[in-house]
């Protein structure tokens, strides 16, 4: 979704009768104000002289119900709009152009994507006939068109497609300009969804600077921005991090937008994943319970966004030893995604990754596997060879061999982690901490007391970097380094060593 501010490119003006409320509604909707945006919209109809102002008005009422999540009412103001441009003779294709962008940003909300690309591909045909390449409508249908391929689940066409958005509008307006703010952001989010975090963090930092410079404190745009550097602190395992900028989101969408909308559950569902990795399992499933109750008002029970909360519960269940309701919600989630998105959803990568980790501690070896390899099957489709995503089911595999007393295939996968891992990441540090822990636990097994100890102090330096110290895992790790001192020194006096 665009900044609310003005939506209009440089080409395109209202009537001069309309600016006047054009430049309060743009004011209201900077502050996070919509419902008095839309208000003074509806009131500058009675100004209106002709059926392009008119189709005007109702793009930017449509806009700003989309944003506020009223699909329903988004369509239908869109739709208007849509017919006053088609009634214009001759027609002007810059505003069937914008109104089929528009169009497509709505649909990708409500996650209907052959409908968005539909609008996209019939924008683009017109664009091809009438504009040039450098033009800010350009512009718009690459950041659109960016937004499509992440829900494709093509990230490398949704990076370019964001970068030539980005190209675009530098050339037309200076770099402190508020335009740029969305383009960096969508870039960051694309760099985000195909794991270049550093990458990523560059360029959302560079957004949430421009938001903070043009916009009010309240604009809920600067949520936007704390949302997702705060994803991308999760994956880097600075989970504090991650949690102070989800709770600034937090509040700036329900300053906005009230409790029922999907970035207020996009909120609390991250924010129970936190307390989910920190151990505090009650406070994840209450924030994901309500993350849930916000997305079934909104959409319904069997939206393909519920299956993101559907997901998210079952890890809880599953961290909590619920096994058999964990599988329930992870199947669940999966047939919503394969309904409307097939078999080879990006999305089922993790759906099939936790189912295999509940048949891993039901000790139903097979069927584990069998999911963890149809998770690496999707991710080698849409993730570079060192995504935390495969090195993380690497991972669960080598758990499973090891929990089967099978250590040599259990060395292997975690050799696969290690050979991609030259350097460990933020992104990455925790996978290779429980690796080498995992190799310790091998290690101790096969009776190498010196190999298995010199992992363990490498699990320990790792994790001290990541985890508060009442951590359980770090706990434990402090744990088995005493036992493994133990067994050291009584090994070295079995055999005779002073």
């Amino acid at each position: 979704m665009r900044s609310a501010d003005n939506l209009l490119p440089k080409e395109i003006k209202l009537d001069r009768k309309l600016s006047s409320f054009e430049k309060s509604a743009i004011t209201k909707a900077s502050e996070g104000n919509f419902s008095s945006a839309i208000k003074i919209w509806n009131k500058s109809l009675d100004q209106v002289t002709n059926k392009s102002d008119y189709g005007l008005v109702y793009y930017h009422i449509g806009a700003l119900e989309a944003k506020m999540a009223k699909y329903s009412e988004a369509e239908s103001s869109l739709e208007i709009a849509m017919n006053a441009f088609l009634q214009l003779t001759p027609q002007d294709p810059l505003l069937l152009i914008m109104i089929y962008l528009q169009h497509a940003d709505l649909y990708l909300l409500i996650q209907k994507k052959e409908q968005s690309k539909i609008c996209l591909e019939k924008a683009y045909e017109i664009l091809k006939a009438t504009e040039t390449e450098e033009t800010e409508l350009y512009s718009t249908y690459y950041y659109y068109n960016s937004e499509q391929k992440i829900v494709e689940g093509q990230y490398d066409e949704a990076v370019a497609s964001a970068e030539l958005a980005l190209k675009i509008l530098k050339k037309i307006y200076p770099e402190d300009h508020r335009r740029l703010s969305d383009a960096y952001h969508k870039l960051g989010k694309a760099l985000l969804r195909k794991g270049s975090y550093e990458q990523s963090l560059v360029f959302l930092e560079k957004a949430k600077t421009l938001r903070i410079k043009n916009y009010p404190n309240s604009n809920p745009d600067l949520g936007d921005s704390h949302l997702t550097i705060g994803l991308i602190k999760f994956q880097m395992t600075q989970y504090e991090d991650a949690l102070k900028h989800y709770y600034h989101a937090q509040q700036l969408y329900l300053r906005s937008y009230g409790k029922f909308h999907p970035k207020v559950a996009d909120a609390y569902l991250n924010i129970g994943q936190v307390r989910r990795i920190q151990g505090r399992l009650a406070t994840a499933l209450e924030n994901v319970l309500i993350s849930l109750e916000i997305r079934v008002k909104i959409f319904g029970e069997d939206h393909p966004s519920i299956a993101s909360e559907y997901n998210n519960i079952g890890t809880v269940k599953l961290t909590q030893g619920m096994f058999d309701e964990a599988l329930e919600y992870f199947e669940k989630s999966s047939k919503i995604r394969k309904a409307y998105y097939g078999n080879d959803c990006p999305d089922l990568g993790p759906n099939y990754s936790n189912i295999g980790l509940v048949y891993t501690k039901q000790k139903k070896y097979d069927l584990a596997l069998e999911n963890f390899h149809e998770a690496l099957r999707i991710y080698f489709k849409t993730k570079k060879a060192d995504s935390p995503f495969i090195l993380r089911c690497y991972l669960n595999i080598s758990f499973l061999y090891f929990d089967k007393q099978e250590y040599i295939p259990s060395l292997q996968y975690l050799t696969k982690i290690f050979s991609v891992t030259k350097e460990i990441n933020k992104s990455t540090r925790d996978i290779v901490g429980k690796a080498y822990d995992n190799l310790y636990q091998i290690h101790k097994k096969l009776n190498c007391i010196r190999e298995s100890q010199k992992n363990l102090q490498k699990s320990s330096i790792i994790f001290k970097k990541i985890f508060d110290k009442n951590h359980p895992l770090l706990i434990m790790n402090t744990v088995q380094k005493i036992q493994m001192d133990v067994y050291a020194t009584m090994s070295d006096i079995n055999s005779g060593n002073p």
